[in-house]
């Protein structure tokens, strides 16, 4: 739910429509996303370091997983309970700077290594912080076991006393976390990603709950060395939720927080597709399709010169004959595939037999399914041109005069 959480959030600081597809409220988004990356290929690259290569994702979930058990939920009870808490914590985070090294070497990529160089550095210098920020509350609770830092919160919580050791930590966190605006390590327009550049599937799932699961180790961290963990005002357990709860807000708002000012007062753009059409201009030019006459008959003569002005030669056809004299296309084929929708072909068309709809983004998983034959092209009626018929018009009778008298006039034209 915190990825959930995450998305609405920065979709509403930044005026545009988060997840709401898969679920009431895009509530079923995260298990949509996490059945994709589960089913996609786990590659692993040919010159990689296998064994380093796998195990990277695998210490990364794990490092600050550990933490978890640590932590009191409920008072004097943690799952585990360790009198170097705080250690064991510092300890753990060093860890994870391993698993973006090995991530990185291990991949035999420029791009993943120069990443991996920036995210170990950054970690490295910041748990340095993360660590110095902690002393105070260790030297005012005389341990480093978690509980007893709690216990000594009855009075006061630290963040009072420590407020800078708190905004230290804070700070610090969000550089573990690899939050913004400590995301430099995956630079995407420079870096490609960064340092799981290589990773697909699963293996790259891991990196994904690996990051989400630091933001909540932090954020319990937070509540119980600062705010004084199950100890308040109300009920002890209820009110660990819910500092908890504000915390985690604060690291997956900070990315975007500053975007607040930009687009408070900005009126929302984004259009619901397809349930709010876009609007397309009276020229916009779309699909093509092949109109038949108000009796049935097909208006196409078989000219060819809409494949003549094709651009990208995307329009093939065969003339036929029929009985009476009439020409048609035995076949006529578009390969949407390589058509870009310029519109000669309906422009260049005599006979209106080609016209362009409003239909667009025309896709398959395999190419050639955008092959469109005549019998795909075809419609039952006359599309935007209902009256007009090709052979009531051509060699017909023009203001009263006879065919010889105009063809004598447009040569004596020619001739002056």
């Amino acid at each position: 739910m915190l990825s959930i959480f995450e998305r609405r959030l920065l979709a509403f600081f930044q005026n545009r429509h988060g997840p709401n597809r898969v679920g009431y409220f895009g509530s079923l988004q995260l298990c949509a996303d996490m059945i994709k990356i589960l089913f996609k290929e786990d590659w692993i690259p040919k010159f990689s370091k296998k064994f380093i290569f796998v195990l990277s994702p695998i210490i990364s979930f794990i490092s600050l997983l550990f933490v978890i058990p640590i932590i009191p939920f409920i008072p004097n009870h943690p799952i585990i309970k360790l009198n170097i808490g705080i250690l064991f914590f510092l300890m753990m985070a060093g860890l994870s700077v391993y698993a973006i090294l090995f991530a990185g070497w291990s991949s035999n990529n420029k791009y993943a290594l120069l990443g991996a160089i920036r995210a170990s550095a950054q970690t490295l210098s910041y748990e340095v912080f993360l660590g110095l920020s902690l002393m105070g509350v260790v030297a005012k609770a005389g341990s480093f076991s978690i509980i007893d830092i709690i216990n000594n919160q009855k009075e006061i919580w630290n963040v009072i006393p420590q407020f800078f050791g708190f905004l230290s930590f804070f700070i610090a966190g969000l550089a573990v976390c690899h939050r913004h605006p400590f995301d430099q390590p995956e630079s995407e327009q420079e870096l490609a990603d960064g340092y799981h550049i290589e990773y697909s599937g699963m293996k790259f799932g891991l990196f994904f709950i690996g990051e989400y699961i630091s933001i909540v180790t932090i954020s319990s961290l937070i509540t119980v060395i600062f705010f004084g963990g199950y100890f308040g005002f109300g009920e002890p357990k209820i009110l660990f939720m819910k500092f908890k709860k504000i915390i985690i807000g604060f690291f997956v708002q900070i990315r975007s927080i500053w975007m607040i000012f930009i687009n408070i007062f900005s009126k929302s753009e984004t259009k619901l597709y397809p349930e709010e059409k876009v609007y397309l201009p009276p020229r916009y030019r779309g699909r093509i399709i092949l109109t038949r006459n108000l009796n049935g008959d097909e208006r196409c003569v078989a000219c060819n010169l809409c494949a003549v002005v094709c651009p990208v030669d995307c329009i093939s056809l065969q003339k036929s004959e029929k009985i009476g004299g009439r020409w048609y296309p035995k076949f006529f084929r578009v390969n949407f595939s390589r058509c870009i929708f310029c519109g000669l072909c309906e422009e260049a068309c005599p006979t209106a037999a080609i016209q362009l709809t409003s239909d667009f983004e025309l896709s398959d998983f395999k190419r050639y399914n955008l092959v469109y034959e005549k019998e795909d092209l075809l419609i039952s009626g006359p599309g935007k041109y209902p009256d007009y018929n090709f052979y009531n018009f051509s060699g017909a009778l023009i203001n009263g005069k006879k065919t010889e008298i105009m063809m004598n006039a447009a040569a004596l034209a020619l001739v002056m």
